[in-house]
């Protein structure tokens, strides 16, 4: 995503040739019957929303229920909880709460054994966890469903909340201000531990801060780990920012550890019995050539940004076990660049083999995906269900050619790329499926829209199905195939609907729990100003 991100700026930087924009041609789009694949209902807070909508299972009731943050027209932010009510088969307004400018960040807890999830927030002293409270009622509220057909309007009624934010956790970190102008996403509550319960995560300047549970004590162990953020000096400005770490089983005793990449290196902090993690790390070797820190992040001996004349450069993207043996394997982003406009990634797969003294990894890769184009956006998924992992990856070219294109057409084709790991444990050259997908911008305002591609089972068959954006006016499915000679059906399913500039806002979740993914829209500042409070909910039929 960071390189579609690089390249995207450097269009929107160019100025040589806007003035060709006046020779595009607008056509009408046509619009196919909407399909049986979803039902429709729509949405309209109170409010303009200004982050994905988030689906979590937070109360007792059926379903999932789905969390929108937003600013009122006051500047107040602004917090709307809608649960499922499985006897009218729609959904109904639970909560509108206020939020304070001192809260800069939100994030959810993991899924526990009750099958329930927390949301949790965080200022610079404290964690929060919302706490829900009835009113008058009872958990669903009797004044009706406030989301019905797209046709019609709903509009949020509760005018004064009675839930709390409560307090549950003293903490420090570098996120040091009094009060944000944003509310943000922040992957800052995991299961560190695999007790299946909440523990915390925080960057500190010099180290990392732990807060674990344990299973026979309700307070939470504090612990430091010497991690420390990554530093960057770039003339006047200094910045730190958390670095990239695994929570992987690197020693096989069922218990995830904390993986930190050095260059030629992974440091690893096991987990102990005590469900804590060993202060001292243990290393296990990589290639020399291999590190833990992007390019982009770098700075050259004279303080200047990494020379793109004469780049290569290799990184750990992620550790998982790709191919069904119980074994973490390395997945490495292989940056080759000898300009701007000349930089490809490959991603080279290093198998993890069991030693005498533990895990080792062979200093070639085993296999790799490989791409004339620049490739970004890696994702791991499992199709046919068969433990191995297949790779979806976005393609696109960034030329001299390409860029007057998309300055005519404020927009840049962009493959999706699934790549199926054969009976030698290997991916092949070329793709196993494509998909040809559109990326837009606007040179006013600076903006650019992603498509939304995911991989997920929207007819509850047990397998994944391709689920993309095309254009801004329709979404279509490609549904999963059962059969050993192809993945997915030739032909695509067809559903219109009012797609976001910025498709990669579309969130999913099994909303009403029938083991069908449904997905939600909502709309930013690159759609119409009049949409900024509309969240559409298609459930899968």
């Amino acid at each position: 995503m960071k390189d579609t991100y690089h390249s995207l700026n450097l269009i929107l930087k160019t100025k040589v040739l806007v003035s060709f924009l006046l020779l595009v041609v607008v056509s009408t789009p046509s619009f196919a019957d909407k399909s049986a694949l979803f039902s429709e209902y729509a949405i309209e807070l109170p409010f303009n929303l200004t982050q994905p909508v988030l689906a979590a299972n937070l109360l007792a009731n059926p379903g999932n229920e789905l969390i929108a943050f937003g600013v009122s027209e006051k500047g107040d932010r602004q917090l709307a909880v809608y649960a499922f009510d499985s006897q009218k088969n729609t959904l109904v307004l639970l909560d509108l709460f206020t939020l304070s400018h001192n809260l800069f960040a939100y994030d959810l807890g993991v899924v526990q054994t009750s099958g329930l999830q927390s949301l949790y927030f965080l200022s610079n002293r404290h964690i929060f966890k919302y706490q829900y409270i009835a009113g008058e009622g009872g958990n669903l509220p009797k004044s009706g469903p406030v989301m019905m057909a797209t046709n019609d309007k709903a509009v949020a009624t509760i005018t004064k909340s009675k839930s709390l934010l409560q307090p549950i956790l003293s903490v420090s970190s570098m996120y040091l201000s009094e009060q944000s102008d944003v509310l943000m996403a922040l992957d800052f509550s995991q299961d560190l531990n695999d007790d299946q319960q909440d523990d915390f995560i925080l960057a500190q300047f010099t180290e990392l801060s732990l807060w674990l549970s344990q299973s026979n004590n309700r307070e939470l162990l504090a612990q430091t780990l010497t991690i420390p953020s990554l530093l960057k000096v770039d003339g006047k400005n200094v910045t730190f920012k958390p670095r990239e770490l695994f929570f992987v089983d690197m020693n096989l005793d069922t218990k995830s550890d904390v993986v930190l990449v050095e260059t030629g290196e992974l440091l690893v902090y096991q987990q102990n019995a005590q469900g804590s993690f060993n202060t001292q790390s243990i290393s296990i070797p990589l290639a020399n050539d291999i590190e833990g820190v992007n390019w982009w992040d770098k700075i050259d001996a004279d303080g200047q940004q990494l020379d793109q004349s004469q780049l290569n450069h290799k990184l750990v993207e992620t550790i998982a076990d790709l191919n069904g043996d119980d074994l973490p394997d390395l997945i490495v982003r292989f940056t080759q660049s000898s300009g701007v406009l000349d930089r490809t990634n490959d991603y080279e797969i290093y198998y993890a083999q069991l030693g005498q003294q533990g895990l080792v990894f062979e200093p070639s890769p085993a296999t790799r995906i490989q791409s004339d184009t620049t490739l970004s956006d890696l994702k791991l998924v499992d199709l046919d269900n068969d433990g191995r992992q297949e790779i979806m990856v976005s393609s696109f070219e960034l030329g001299v050619s390409q860029i007057i294109s998309a300055l005519l057409s404020s927009s840049i084709e962009q493959d999706v790329f699934i790549y199926k790991m054969d009976e030698n444990q290997r991916y092949p050259r070329k793709p196993t499926v494509s998909q040809e997908v559109e990326i837009t911008f606007s040179l006013s305002s600076g903006r650019s829209g992603q498509p939304m591609v995911k991989l997920q089972d929207i007819n509850g068959d047990g397998f994944k199905d391709i689920i993309f954006s095309e254009e801004d006016e329709q979404i279509k499915v490609i549904t999963a195939l059962q059969d050993d000679k192809r993945l997915f059906n030739r032909r695509a399913e067809k559903y219109e609907v009012k797609v976001p500039k910025n498709a990669t806002l579309i969130t999913h979740s099994d909303v009403n729990q029938d083991n069908k993914m449904d997905l939600i829209l909502h709309y930013s500042r690159a759609d119409s100003a009049e949409l900024l409070n509309k969240v559409i909910v298609l459930i899968a039929n």
